[in-house]
């Protein structure tokens, strides 16, 4: 799991315990007695100024990776890890928890230690549930104290290596404090949860690190098992856009061909390539517009540098001279993002009809027909963008939510070979169309996906996770209920309903019983995977009622 998608965990876990979380979220235990818990603590404010959850800020100002708030997507690296700067990308908070990265539930986040039932008896709200929730994050703030601290100081691998000696030291006490604090189940499981996320955390926040400081000193290194890059785009959209494109090339030919007017087939070919190439644009109308307009512009222009300037030129300096005033302002044009279209529309226009030769032939005639048919070609591909499939465009929210969706029903039957660096590619591919698509000022709808997404591609990393350690782990209850879990949520993915839902919510709790019923004899290798397994339940659990709290994901958008 990525630092990105490990902090945003810890975010919403550390969001639901700042809001009751296991004192609201946990529900009666079935037969065990034991009772689902609630969120894992991510992120209490610490003394040094350490904030969970959307990326922590230190005393000094460092922070750590994280998610957006309010539904922007997070990014994942960038950031310089010298001398107290931000690394791995994410917004820094200044003081408490961060607000809102993901979508809270309203009935909480049940764990995977005991089967809550769903008609059981509520504990939320009790003083004991609140009381351990409360020593839970107290708990947990020393670590984040100094993990802030740490990232004050430039992170090389020794300082590295003792932040999570430290790290370690901190989990131990705390959970021998917390033992003789003798709280209830739920609380155990928030709090194993934190401590597991932590430390992938601070191991993944190291190999980011070796990975910086590998690069800033030019050093040649495998950073990571050579593979291609997956990018992914919605079936829908491929299928229009080339249902689009021979759709402006039978309606031009057709047009040639009544027509007889020769100069069609310049109409032909920029009506084509427009529909082409603007179709994996996030917004193709803009951009078809942005050249309609250049080579409006440059209609006038051409005409009198071709007829007034180089019919004047006598050598190559003057030609030069007086095709420059165009060619420069098309340059300039395009080399700001906001005017970029009618740039490129005026330097194709004026290097498809401003052409010296060696032999100049003027005919006003044939050049007044050339402007004609360019711009009737960029004509007919704005309409066809506008009447053609309209909502069928890259990053069109619809579309990408459904795509995400997809990608997650692949997180759970897909082969494993290459399956997380696959997944990881496509979910952030279809959030980076998204992003481009929303603009500077995303809609809620647009913004209700990337929550979303950000959830899903946690799920997905959680179930591949999860796939990966049966694959490596013995026959044995808790591998069967392990199993039992994936092949549930496959069936919640495939047709998503509340009745789905509970029930992987349900096969989820009851692995999470057989789980820790293999703790106490397992070997020490095989613990730390059983405790890795609970800690990608935990993430399921809470990805699930995320996703039942505001319907059905799968019409999000």
């Amino acid at each position: 799991m990525t630092v990105l998608t490990t902090f945003y965990t810890l975010h919403r876990l550390s969001h639901r315990l700042h809001n009751g979380g296991a004192a609201d979220d946990v529900a009666a235990g079935s037969g065990d007695g034991a009772a689902a818990g609630g969120a894992a603590a991510g992120g209490a404010a610490a003394g040094g100024g350490a904030a969970a959850g959307g990326g922590a800020a230190a005393g000094g100002g460092a922070a750590a990776g994280g998610a957006a708030a309010g539904g922007g997507a997070a990014a994942d690296g960038g950031a310089a890890v010298g001398g107290g700067a931000a690394a791995d990308g994410g917004a820094a908070a200044d003081g408490g928890a961060a607000a809102d990265g993901g979508a809270a539930v309203g009935g909480g986040a049940a764990a995977d230690g005991g089967a809550a039932a769903d008609g059981g008896a509520a504990v939320g709200g009790g003083a004991a549930a609140g009381h351990g929730a409360r020593l839970v994050l107290a708990l947990v703030a020393p670590m984040h104290a100094h993990l802030a601290r740490a990232m004050t100081q430039e992170l090389t691998p020794e300082h590295l290596a003792r932040m999570r000696a430290t790290l370690t030291r901190d989990i131990a006490a705390a959970r021998v404090e917390l033992t003789a604090a003798a709280v209830e189940r739920a609380q155990q499981i928030d709090f194993d949860t934190a401590a597991e996320l932590l430390d992938r955390f601070a191991r993944d926040l190291s190999a980011f690190a070796a990975l910086y400081h590998g690069l800033t000193q030019d050093k040649r290194q495998q950073v990571s098992d050579p593979g291609a890059y997956s990018p992914k785009t919605p079936p829908a959209i491929i299928f229009a856009s080339g249902f689009r494109a021979a759709a402006t090339l039978l309606v031009t030919a057709t047009a040639w061909y009544w027509l007889a007017w020769p100069f069609t087939a310049n109409a032909i070919l920029m009506a084509t390539i427009f529909c082409a190439l603007a179709s994996s644009s996030p917004r193709p109308n803009a951009l078809v517009k942005q050249v309609l307009t250049g080579f409006l512009l440059a209609m006038p222009l051409a005409f009198y540098t071709e007829f007034f300037m180089i019919a004047r030129a006598d050598s190559y300096a003057p030609l030069v001279l007086a095709a420059l005033p165009l060619f420069a302002l098309g340059a300039y044009l395009s080399s700001g993002p906001r005017w970029a279209g009618v740039g490129i529309g005026v330097s194709l226009f004026s290097a498809t009809l401003v052409v010296p030769t060696n032999m100049m032939h003027y005919d006003v005639e044939a050049f007044i027909s050339s402007q004609l048919s360019l711009t009737l070609g960029v004509v007919v591909a704005y309409v066809m963008f506008s009447v053609v499939l309209p909502e069928h465009t890259m990053g069109h929210k619809g579309h990408v939510s459904t795509a995400l969706w997809r990608e997650a029903q692949n997180a759970c039957a897909a082969p494993l070979s290459r399956l997380k660096r696959r997944f990881d590619n496509r979910v952030r591919d279809l959030l980076s169309q998204l992003n481009a698509a929303a603009g500077p000022a995303p809609s809620e709808a647009a913004r209700a996906v990337v929550r979303q997404g950000l959830t899903l591609l946690e799920l997905g990393h959680a179930v591949i996770e999860l796939r990966q350690l049966i694959a490596a782990s013995d026959p044995g209850a808790a591998r069967a209920s392990l199993q039992l879990v994936v092949r549930q949520l496959a069936a919640y993915l495939r047709t998503p309903s509340h009745d789905s839902g509970a029930a992987a919510r349900q096969a989820i709790l009851d692995a999470g019983t057989a789980v820790r019923a293999a703790l106490p004899d397992a070997a020490p290798a095989r613990r730390a995977r059983l405790h890795t397994a609970l800690a990608d339940l935990h993430s399921i659990h809470t990805s699930l009622l995320d996703q039942l709290s505001t319907g059905e994901p799968r019409h999000a958008a």
